[in-house]
């Protein structure tokens, strides 16, 4: 189990087909699975938008990718938004 700290977030990644657009200017979509204690914008089962620049990314016990995610990188969420299936 990997727990988050000094302000990062723990993102699985969404699986879209996305490009940057000015309609669309993030990298990366996912849903959060957990956040550091300082973390106050998210939390667990938000769906965000972030830049993938300084993410750390590792295999899940699953075989999943996740992301580790600086705070900062997180650029917006969705609001009311359902889960991916």
């Amino acid at each position: 189990m990997i727990i988050p700290l000094n302000h990062h977030v723990q993102i699985e990644p969404i699986k879209q087909v996305a490009f940057l657009s000015a309609d669309n200017p993030y990298d990366e979509k996912g849903v959060v699975l957990s956040v550091a204690d300082s973390v106050v914008r998210v939390k667990e089962g938000d769906i965000v938008f972030f830049d993938s620049w300084l993410v750390s990314k590792y295999e899940g016990s699953d075989k999943k990718l996740i992301y580790l995610v600086p705070e900062e990188s997180i650029r917006a969420k969705e609001v009311n938004a359902p889960l991916p299936k």
